[in-house]
């Protein structure tokens, strides 16, 4: 049997063994990334690269074989560095190609790694822009967001996941003090209108992506302010009503217009909202069949019924989104939906398919 040396370790392995598999006899670890035990080296990834003397360049550990009498060193600095240039390589050119689990399980599919890597670099305004893509109420939601990226989060197995929802209030609350706060920039006017039926966090968020894209939005409540639950479902000791103003303040700024103590199909019709208005969308929360039935709308199981696609309702240019269609308690999924509403609606308003 090939006797040989590694990391100064004497030891001697089976006829036929590479040095990779002669390291794992010995305890010692190699990293690798394309080999599959099993299967034939495939030495694409060169994570395993290691020093042997008398090779002039690092050989790659599962498809070299062990010889007698070969001296391998796996762990010096050159060896590391080699390992680091090749990762490097391999990922230059894959940027975006894998998403990190915590985006994948954001309802708002939030670029959680290119926000952490602003705020490393101190690019607190192209962090907070990052969030905004995504999330049109960052402040609120770092306040009453239940973190479902950081369950996924791979740091969690070295020691705690990173306070993911900590850093987007961080970069939130940091902008709405800087006494500037950001505004997207917006298209030209489109000439077309939007009446939003509900100002909770689905309506809102609706309603900051349809002015972006130079839509004029009305948002009509039956409260007596606009935040929906997020101003009356949730105690101002967890959410504070001046960080939910500010937010709201911001998309006043951008010229969404409030009419509030209005409740649609008492003090106006939908029909009227259709006649007066290019789009409509149903953001009022759960929808009961009481509650629809004034609309002229088609109620399914648990909301109002939708086309799971274009979340339009039965009637043409009328919309849905948030618990309106399917109830739930995390706000983060109602600011998605209300995001996903506003694409679909913009482009019905393009005239293009929904």
């Amino acid at each position: 049997m090939p006797r040989f040396s590694i990391d100064n370790q004497v030891i001697e392995v089976r006829q036929g063994a590479t040095i990779l598999d002669a390291a794992r006899q010995a305890g010692i670890e190699i990293p690798t990334l394309c080999y599959l035990p099993g299967r034939p080296a495939q030495t694409s990834c060169y994570l395993c690269l290691v020093k042997v003397e008398g090779s002039a360049r690092f050989l790659p550990a599962c498809a070299t074989g062990a010889a007698d009498g070969m001296v391998v060193e796996s762990e010096t600095e050159e060896v590391r560095d080699a390992r680091r240039t090749a990762l490097e390589l391999l990922l230059s050119d894959h940027l975006g190609d894998c998403i990190g689990p915590c985006q994948g399980v954001c309802p708002a599919h939030m670029d959680i790694p290119e926000m952490i890597r602003h705020i490393a670099a101190g690019r607190m305004r192209q962090a907070l822009i990052t969030v905004k893509e995504r999330i049109a109420l960052p402040a609120v939601l770092g306040r009453i967001c239940p973190e479902l990226c950081e369950k996924p989060c791979r740091r969690g197995s070295k020691d705690d996941p990173i306070s993911i929802c900590l850093l987007k209030r961080y970069v939130a609350d940091a902008d709405l003090t800087s006494g500037d706060p950001y505004l997207p920039p917006c298209r030209p006017p489109s000439g077309k209108r939007v009446a939003i039926i509900g100002s909770g966090p689905a309506g809102l968020a609706a309603a900051y992506y349809l002015l972006q894209d130079g839509h004029a939005c009305t948002l009509l409540d039956d409260h007596d302010q606009p935040g929906g639950m997020l101003r009356y479902g949730v105690s101002p000791d967890v959410l504070p009503h001046d960080v939910l103003d500010a937010e709201i303040d911001t998309i006043a700024r951008m010229g969404a217009e409030f009419r509030c103590g209005i409740r649609v199909g008492a003090d106006i019709s939908l029909s009227d909202l259709r006649h007066d208005f290019d789009a409509a969308l149903i953001a009022v929360g759960d929808v009961k069949k009481d509650d629809a039935s004034p609309l002229g709308l088609e109620i399914g199981s648990q909301g109002v019924k939708v086309n799971k696609r274009t979340m339009m309702a039965d009637l043409p240019g009328v919309f849905a989104a948030g618990s309106a269609i399917i109830p739930s308690r995390h706000a983060i999924r109602a600011v998605a939906d209300g995001r996903a509403a506003a694409g679909a609606i913009s482009r019905f308003l393009a005239g293009g398919p929904v």
